[in-house]
């Protein structure tokens, strides 16, 4: 007090300046002279008055013997009075003095005052209005600071406020006292600064709580008083004041006339009002909490009475916890004051926070928001304090995480984030997250399911930001669960979450794992890169838990690959590939490695990918090495363009082959081409950019081998050359750059760095971590095989596969077979030198190719003939030399345990496949012959002569084993000593080592015969014209015929070895298991349509055995056989493009059908008791659907060439090429497939009459959910095949109408059987046959969405005759033939004519028709005039027209070759299909080649049906007819088989029959019926199928007559079955065909 009056003194004197003395030795006269009324009253002026004035205030300030009503100041109560009048003077000076004054005589009259409550309050409210000057009036050095400093240190010493409060409890005066004090309040919290001295603030504080200190206990504190601290308190502990350096700025900007970035209006300071009111609060806590809770609760309450009294707002005036501009008529509001109240004085808030809970359910939005945000604020800042204190509240606020509101659940989300945040509070810090913090990680997992995708992705991008700065704050579960959202389908979230995951793995996982060694540089030390991989594997609580948070996300990057249909998800996962996992040399990039860093990256993270992730990062660098080849096959074109001159001929077509390859590889990319038949712009405008330097860029990162520079660069330089031609050009420039260069995950110096350690490890004996670098040179080397072919690398990977091959440990045999991989994909791409290292590298190959495993004698063989063959002199004594070695007699060899045959049969396969030419060779011939004799068919054992004899006896010894039974095999054979168990998934047949050696040896026999075949048959296409070697370098038909024969006895008799003397072996699950696999996928690959074999060797029997292979009962099995069929309809694999073949083939119709078969099902039994196989399934299905795409554009193709070259060319398109093109002519043969699956029911779960479909058709025992499930599974195998036929044309498909008819037409049809599979056409195939069509309709009809499903179809419907043939509409009076009865009669006809010569065929049923050259042209010239004109009118199109274009082989899937004019047997070359009208155009386009239907066998309506004329043979048929198809099995089973027939049924109006077809019906028998309109039927005879080793004996002529699947197989030269041709087709052919014979008759079927 003394020091502030000292101030106060000094200060009032230096301002009084040379008009006033101090004078101390005044005498009581003079003090009582001055302090007197007159003493003011004779002033001269207001300048003197002020100078009296402050006279008066110095002396009641430094006189501290004035006493009121004493005798010595008489004259003081008359200054009292005086002052008064002076208090609203017009001179600021005067009312400052008086103010001064009579703050000084309060406090000589405390505690009353000297004055009335009127004057009381009118000096008080002067008062305030000098105080408010302290807001400008900030430091001492300012005028008159140290009177306002003395008038606030009165009020805070001597108390003057409580006058005041005294007087608002007095009812006469509180109405306007207390608006005063509340002003006072007001006032001095307001006008504090940040500039003011700290006395200052103490003294409000002190005047404040002295006033508060007066209500005592009992009374109610006054609204106004409360509200005036708690407006401060809301403002916040921050405010916005002005800047004062913008004022600065301007002036500047102003004088020196340029624009300048002035600084912001506002900036952010300490809010000290906030200061002084929170301490007062704290002061006063225990006096004004209570007072302070009812205010706030009756706000929250909206309790009129509070809401009057009270300034503060219910409505929020401010956003929470943000600062506002600094006013002292600023307002605040309810939820910011409670906010700011948990800072100051949390205690308080005991009961407002329940009060603000029940706000969370009221039905307004806005008050539901506010109080949810203030509740997350409060939990967030404070969570002990709030969220554990109040549980059930912060529970209910939890669930406000699933409001209706979207903008409540992002507020939700925002608030969770931070209370799982370890640095959000001082209450939660490391890794201890309290059960607070578990029930937010809880409710951000539900955050993530949530319905609004903006939720989704604010939730994904929190966790992940909250995960990149504090790892652990993020629970593991949480972590994971945002790695499940790259698999959502929403496109945002799965690139957000995978670039969220990608980020924080670096970061926080690679960059921390190889800390050491990229401190190390290049040439780390080899123990650093040691310890760095086997601190991955330790086994410590930390390591276990860094591992499960981490480890898995690389995995869930490369499975994002699957999304094809995403482009921004593709490009996102390719910059996660090469700029993120392992950092990035980008100038952009702060992510930087060292070569050898990023060495070590690559093994730790491939090593830690799943399976299904490592396939898929194969498939992107497969994608990327086929884009690299075709930008090099781009570029090539270019430079042959400037070869030419320019507009000429050759320019024009070079231009066009080059924006044809740029169009191939902006296919790569996401880049929109475009749709239309027109050149993309993009493209246009890039190709022919006059910048050449824009591809001299390009052309440095189309290797894999470019520098780690050359990408730098492209991404550098590229975007600003070609922005002048545009953004979209600019987008696809980035996008093909970043798929097309090698990025910094591999590139050519990490793969480098690999084998480097990979030697350094093997060297040291150190294998385990050896292994991790060879999988990632083995990863390089399988997609970009250049790599590994520099001369540096294939040096370094010879050295290190002499260290493996000479190191004594016995565990390498992987290693070993790793680096024979490698030098085998390596060394066809490199050029040879002969050196010494070459040398000795022959020698250890030829060494692994006969004492190696199967898998490394590949390898070695391949490296070998690789070698070789870059090598001009010699390079077929090298390989004569290699086949020599193969096909030693010492190696070729069948003694006891003699493993190495199946190396040598493995190399002879590998062999066989590089160098075919050589396997002509004498040599070559012996190893085939061996290994099809003596492995395959067991006659070149040592016990063959005795196979005969001891048949009986091994087969009694041996007993059968079902595929998933065990076996009886007596005790001490070897058997016995072996477990039944399931083949691997994943295993090489020949490298498993639970297959028995003989299972393995007819495994790799197998395989060697298949490719000998298929590589000696690729071989001669190059031939051209064909030499005499070829003739000896295709296999002879013998060969194939045993080959297809043996394959489908094995798949036929359940994977038992063709020899009895192999049974033995060969019985357990494992062993027969894999021979149904090795068979069945070998014989599909004999099938390639490129070989042709199919439709000579593959008859019908052969192709419903195989077809049962696709429901084995063993997953194993099915499973990789569906994959191989997957494997064809798609062109990959094995029938991909080879070099001597070309280009894939897509397969023929009866091999797509097997697509039906392929389905699973709940039910086993009901599915053939097939495995399922899961996504392999529906993996197949999708392979039919882009099969049957690229039929349809082979069909757009072929039909607008069609119509370029003339009508001629559209007729035969119709009667020939159409039912070769089109998909759809795959359902009969589905339909003919499931005509003989047992597993087809004999009857619908509906009442529907069909002929023969009886209760006695059923087992007794067979009950109602099996033939529930029948139904199902018949339903689902027809839905997937209709699905690829519909789905392929979209919502607009129009071939539903067709198929529905073609479903209907085959259900009038008999399948054709065959004896001796077992598939006799008996009553129960004609039925399920029925079944199958009833069923076919009703997916059908599931299909109908739209009018357009059901358009009419206005053409033919043609059928495969070698498959069905028609039921006869009667037989005798009305009554109905059935298909019992047919079967039957045609089974008698055929036993009949058994005995009969082979050149007799009187009994061969013909067809007459008329051929006349005048109806033939009458009917071409009809059907020529109105090709055209029904192709542009037609209302039904299956796809869309497209733009004729000359072309033969589609470079997009593969160069199909022509499809060869053939006829069924008994055609004629010039029959033509006779149609109501003309279809073209009007039918779903396909593109199937080389399977041709009977296009011959059409009628028109007159046509009839004869037969032979012999009485005695029609009266023997008919006897005949009464026999049943038993008896006829039993006496003749060789004699079994149906002739094949060639059926064709067409729709279309009837025409008038000829004169000659009239007369013949008139003149035939009464029991002479026509045949159906437009039905054909012909039949020949055809040579039963017998055993193996009887068609060896048998003539060339009896294999050529075996019935066989195709449409259209060539009738073999000299068959007596041949029909003879017309004159034209003789002509026009230039053949010679047997005469026909005479011996023919119209006849009744």
């Amino acid at each position: 007090m003394a020091s502030t009056a000292s101030v106060v003194d000094s200060l009032s004197t230096a301002s009084c300046g040379d008009h006033e003395h101090r004078h101390h030795d005044h005498g009581i006269d003079s003090t009582a002279r001055i302090l007197s009324a007159k003493y003011l009253e004779r002033n001269s002026g207001k300048k003197d008055l002020t100078l009296r004035l402050r006279k008066v205030v110095e002396v009641l300030r430094d006189d501290d013997t004035v006493e009121p009503d004493s005798v010595e100041f008489p004259g003081l109560a008359a200054l009292c009075q005086q002052l008064v009048q002076h208090v609203d003077h017009r001179d600021k000076l005067v009312r400052l003095y008086t103010i001064s004054a009579c703050m000084e005589l309060f406090t000589v009259y405390a505690p009353d005052a000297p004055w009335s409550k009127e004057e009381t309050l009118e000096i008080f409210r002067q008062t305030i209005r000098q105080l408010a000057n302290l807001a400008h009036t900030t430091s001492p050095s300012n005028p008159h600071y140290a009177d306002y400093a003395r008038i606030l240190d009165l009020l805070a010493q001597v108390k003057i406020g409580v006058i005041l409060v005294e007087m608002t409890k007095e009812e006469e005066c509180k109405g306007e006292a207390l608006p005063v004090l509340a002003d006072l309040f007001r006032t001095l919290l307001q006008s504090v600064r940040t500039e003011h001295p700290p006395e200052i603030a103490e003294m409000i504080q002190t005047t404040i709580c002295g006033c508060f200190e007066e209500f005592h206990d009992g009374i109610m504190l006054p609204i106004p008083l409360i509200d005036e601290l708690l407006v401060c308190i809301g403002q916040g502990p921050r405010v916005l004041v002005v800047n004062p350096q913008k004022a600065a700025a301007q002036l500047e900007a102003a004088a020196k006339q340029h624009k300048k970035h002035l600084p912001q209006h506002h900036v952010e300071q300490t809010n000290p009002s906030y200061i002084v009111a929170s301490a007062i609060i704290r002061t006063s806590v225990d006096r004004l909490s209570t007072p302070i809770a009812a205010l706030l609760n009756g706000l929250l309450n909206n309790d009129s009475r509070w809401v009057s009294e009270s300034a503060i707002s219910t409505q929020p005036v401010k956003q929470i916890a943000k600062p506002q501009i600094q006013d002292q008529n600023s307002q605040a509001d309810v939820y910011n004051i409670i906010y700011e109240l948990h800072r100051v004085a949390p205690t308080i808030l005991t009961t407002v926070v329940g009060t603000l809970t029940n706000f969370l359910s009221v039905p307004e939005v806005d008050q539901r928001k506010l109080v949810v945000q203030l509740l997350g604020k409060l939990f967030v800042k404070s969570p002990t304090k709030f969220a554990t204190q109040f549980r059930p509240c912060y529970r209910q606020w939890l669930e406000r995480a699933q409001d209706k509101d979207v903008s409540i659940r992002l507020i939700m989300v925002q608030h969770l984030l931070l209370l799982i945040l370890p640095g959000g509070s001082t209450d939660v810090v490391g890794e201890g997250l309290d059960q607070i913090s578990l029930e937010a990680q809880s409710m951000l997992k539900a955050c993530l399911e949530d319905p609004t995708s903006e939720v989704r992705l604010s939730t994904i991008h929190g966790i992940c930001d909250t995960a990149y700065r504090h790892p652990t704050a993020v629970s593991l579960d949480t972590w994971i669960a945002v790695g499940f959202k790259v698999t959502t389908k929403q496109k945002q979230e799965r690139k957000d979450a995978l670039t969220g995951l990608v980020q924080t793995y670096f970061h926080h996982y690679m960059a921390k794992r190889l800390k050491e060694v990229q401190a190390g540089g290049d040439d780390v030390p080899l123990e650093i890169v040691e310890q760095t991989l086997e601190s991955a594997e330790n086994f410590d609580d930390a390591v276990e838990n860094e591992r499960a948070r981490f480890e898995w996300i690389p995995s869930r990057v490369f499975e994002c690959a699957s999304w094809q249909d995403d482009g921004e998800l593709q490009s996102r996962v390719w910059q996660a590939m090469d700029d993120m996992l392992l950092g990035s040399e980008l100038s952009t990039s702060a992510k930087k490695l060292t070569s050898t860093a990023r060495a070590v990256g690559l093994a730790l993270l491939v090593d830690s990918l799943e399976e299904n992730a490592f396939s898929w990062l194969g498939s992107l660098l497969r994608e990327r090495s086929r884009l690299q080849q075709k930008m090099s096959e781009y570029m090539d074109a270019r430079a042959k363009i400037r070869e030419v001159l320019v507009g000429s001929t050759e320019y024009l077509t070079e231009n066009a082959n080059a924006l044809d390859l740029l169009e191939a590889v902006a296919s790569f990319t996401e880049f929109a081409t475009s749709n239309d038949g027109e050149r993309n712009p993009v493209l246009e405008r890039l190709h022919t950019a006059k910048d050449r330097h824009i591809f001299r860029i390009l052309s440095t990162i189309v290797t894999p081998t470019h520098s780690v520079k050359a990408r730098v660069r492209a991404f550098d330089e590229l975007p600003k050359r070609v922005k002048s031609l545009g953004e979209a050009t600019v987008r696809f420039v980035k996008s093909l750059v970043r798929k097309c260069a090698m990025g910094d995950f591999l590139n050519q110096e990490i793969v480098h760095d690999c084998i480097l350690l990979a030697q350094e490890f093997g060297a040291d004996g150190g294998w385990k971590h050896c292994r991790k670098f060879i999988r990632c040179i083995e990863l390089a080397a399988d997609y970009f095989p250049d790599i590994c072919s520099d001369a540096q690398c294939f040096q370094n990977l010879s050295e290190l596969f002499s260290e493996c091959r000479t190191s004594k440990d016995r565990g390498i045999d992987d290693v070993l077979t790793s680096l024979t991989s490698i030098l085998a994909k390596a060394a066809p791409r490199r050029k040879v030198e002969e050196n010494h290292a070459d040398s000795t590298l022959r020698e250890d190959l030829l060494r692994f190719c006969r004492v190696g495993t199967p898998a490394q004698a590949r390898h070695a063989v391949k490296t070998l003939t690789s070698m070789s063959s870059s090598e001009a002199p010699g390079n077929m004594t090298m390989l004569e030399t290699l086949l020599g070695s193969l096909a030693s007699p010492s190696i070729l060899s069948l003694g006891t345990g003699n493993e190495r045959i199946v190396t040598a049969l493995a190399a002879l396969s590998e062999f066989s496949e590089a160098s075919p030419e050589t396997m002509s060779s004498d040599r070559g011939q012996k190893a085939v012959k061996f290994a099809l004799e003596s492995v395959l068919l067991g006659r070149g054992h040592p016990f063959s002569d005795k196979e005969n004899k001891n048949q009986d006896d091994e087969e009694n010894q041996v007993t059968k084993t079902s595929r998933r039974g065990g076996t009886n095999t007596p005790k001490g054979t070897r058997a016995t000593k072996r477990k039944h168990l399931s083949p691997g998934a994943n295993t090489d047949l020949l490298e498993d080592t639970s297959l028995s050696l003989t299972c393995r040896k007819l495994c790799s026999s197998i395989e060697f015969l298949t490719t000998y075949t298929r590589s000696t048959i690729f071989a001669s296409f190059k031939l051209h014209p064909p030499t005499s070697s070829d003739i000896n370098l295709r296999p002879s038909d013998d060969i194939v015929e045993k080959i297809f024969d043996t394959l489908c006895n094995i798949l036929r008799d359940g994977g038992m070895p063709p020899s009895s003397i192999d049974h033995q072996d060969c019985s357990l699950r494992q062993d027969r298991s894999a021979l149904r696999l090795c068979a069945a996928i070998n014989l599909l690959r004999l099938c390639d349509a490129r070989l042709s074999l199919d439709q000579r060797f593959l008859t019908a029997t052969r192709w419903h055995t195989l077809g049962g292979v696709f429901l084995d009962d063993e997953r194993v099995v099915r499973e990789r056989v569906i994959e191989e069929l997957g494997f064809m309809l798609t062109g990959h694999a094995k029938y991909g493009k080879h070099a001597n073949a070309g280009q894939a083939m897509i397969p023929r119709f009866n091999f797509l059908a097997f697509v039906t078969l392929c389905t699973d099902s709940d039910n086993s039994r009901a599915n053939g008791n097939a495995a399922n196989v899961g996504k392999r399934a529906s993996t197949i299905k999708m392979n039919a659907l882009h099969c049957v795409q690229e039929l349809r554009k082979k069909y757009e193709l072929e039909s607008e060439q069609a119509r370029a070259n003339g009508p001629e060319a559209e007729r035969q398109f119709e009667l020939q090429m159409k039912v070769r093109l089109m998909p759809e002519y795959m359902v009969p043969f589905a339909f003919h497939l499931l005509a003989f699956r047992n597993e087809t029911p004999l009857r619908t779960n509906r009442p529907t009459a069909m002929p023969g479909a009886d209760d006695d058709s059923y087992d007794d025992d067979e009950s109602n959910d099996f033939r529930h499930a029948q139904d199902r599974i018949l339903r689902k195998r027809l839905k997937w095949l209709f699905d690829p036929l519909v789905l392929s044309l979209g919502d607009t498909a129009d071939n539903i109408s067709f198929l529905i008819r073609m479903s209907d037409k085959i259900s009038s049809f008999m399948p054709i059987g065959n004896h001796s599979s077992g598939h006799v056409a008996d009553e129960k195939s004609a039925i399920r046959l029925h079944v199958a069509c009833e069923a076919a309709r009703e997916v059908l009809m599931s299909y109908v969405k739209k009018d357009v499903n059901l358009a009419t179809f206005p053409g033919q419907i043609l059928l495969p005759g070698s498959l069905f043939r028609k039921i006869p509409v009667k037989r005798s009076g009305n009554d109905q033939a059935t298909a019992a009865e047919v079967s039957q009669d045609r089974t008698a006809n055929a036993t009949t004519r058994a005995p009969q010569s082979e050149e007799n065929d009187d009994d061969e049923i013909s067809v007459t028709r008329d051929l006349s050259p005048k109806s033939a042209v009458a009917s071409d010239a009809k059907r020529g005039s109105r090709s055209r004109r029904s192709l542009e009118a037609s209302h039904v199109h299956f796809s869309p027209e497209v733009v004729t274009r000359e072309v033969h082989v589609p470079s997009d899937f593969g160069a199909l070759s022509p499809i060869e004019r053939k006829y069924s047997v008994g055609g004629s070359p010039d029959a033509v299909l006779d149609s109501g009208e003309k279809t073209r155009g009007t039918t779903p386009p396909s593109a199937l080649q080389d399977i041709s239907f009977t296009t011959t066998a059409s009628l028109r309506s007159s046509a009839t049906v004869t037969e032979s004329p012999s009485s005695r043979n029609s009266k023997r048929k008919r006897s005949l007819r009464s026999r049943g198809v038993d008896s006829l099995k039993s006496e003749n089973p060789q004699l079994s088989q149906t002739a094949t027939q060639s059926t064709s049924m067409t729709e279309g109006d009837e025409s008038s029959m000829s004169k000659k077809h009239k007369m013949d019906k008139s003149i035939s028998r009464p029991e002479t019926k026509s045949v159906p309109k437009q039905i054909k039927v012909v039949r020949r005879r055809s040579i039963p199928e017998v055993s193996s080793s009887s068609r060896v004996a048998r003539k060339r002529t009896t294999k050529e007559s075996e019935a066989t699947l195709d449409f259209d197989a060539e009738e073999p030269v000299g068959s007596k079955g041949s029909r003879k041709p017309t004159r034209s087709a003789r002509n026009k052919e230039n053949i010679v065909q047997p005469p026909m014979r005479s011996s023919r008759r119209t006849a009744k079927i």
